[in-house]
């Protein structure tokens, strides 16, 4: 733990995956799949715009905004992942206050997903900038596989996020927080979704999570939905 850099790489994009522990690789079809795997962008149907902002702690916020499509050659996306930690005091050596400081992350993702004979592919190239006082950029490549069976109840997925080149401050690199995300996802009954992730970082220990879905339909245009999930990375319980 804390051997590689650009972390924020690591924080979910939607509501549903992070209610869900996380066990997304094999649930995603929207175009929240430019982040979770970008195999599932074979499954979209329409224009897709999404867009989350969150306030963290302190005054540290953290931005998502993604847009998906279809087109004859395969479906494409573009998301934009921005953190801004907040105004910072500097110091000199001897305790005085001299400056401040805002650090922010960034990360622009292209993505691409094609149906070749029955298995979705999909690849997403991002372009990573990293300020603290200084700057430092990495190129970073993700690739996902998604395939459906037994009727389409079972969902069998895999994606390798962040290969790619290291962050360099000044004189020191820092690799990217590369993983192996190895997903499962049984649609039990129409209504009741389940979910497993296995992933394996390159700066942790191998970690699991898993999700429950359950969708009440109001009617055809409104429906209600509860989740729970588990991630071992914290070992809490959550959801809504």
């Amino acid at each position: 733990t804390g051997t590689t850099a650009g972390q924020f790489l690591k924080l979910g994009t939607n509501a549903r995956g992070s209610s869900m522990g996380d066990a997304y690789t094999a649930v995603t079809e929207d175009v929240s799949s430019i982040y979770y795997n970008s195999a599932g962008l074979n499954y979209i149907k329409m224009k897709e715009v999404s867009f989350m902002y969150s306030i963290w702690f302190e005054d540290i916020s953290y931005n998502w905004l993604s847009y998906a499509q279809t087109t004859k050659y395969g479906n494409v996306g573009v998301g934009i992942q921005y953190v801004n930690y907040g105004s910072i005091d500097e110091f000199d050596e001897n305790g005085l206050g001299s400056d401040k400081f805002t650090p922010t992350d960034l990360a622009l993702t292209v993505s691409y997903g094609k149906n070749f004979k029955g298995l979705n592919l999909g690849a997403s190239i991002k372009y990573i900038s990293s300020k603290i006082k200084e700057s430092a950029s990495a190129i970073g490549l993700d690739v996902g596989v998604n395939k459906k069976i037994l009727e389409d109840r079972l969902s069998l997925a895999a994606v390798v996020q962040n290969v790619g080149t290291a962050l360099k401050y000044v004189s020191e690199e820092s690799q990217l927080p590369m993983r192996l995300k190895i997903g499962a996802a049984y649609k039990v009954r129409e209504n009741i979704l389940t979910s497993l992730d296995i992933v394996m970082p390159n700066d942790n220990n191998i970690l699991f999570s898993f999700g429950a879905e359950y969708c009440y339909r109001l009617n055809n245009e409104v429906s209600l939905s509860g989740r729970l999930g588990y991630n071992s990375i914290t070992s809490d319980i959550i959801g809504f």
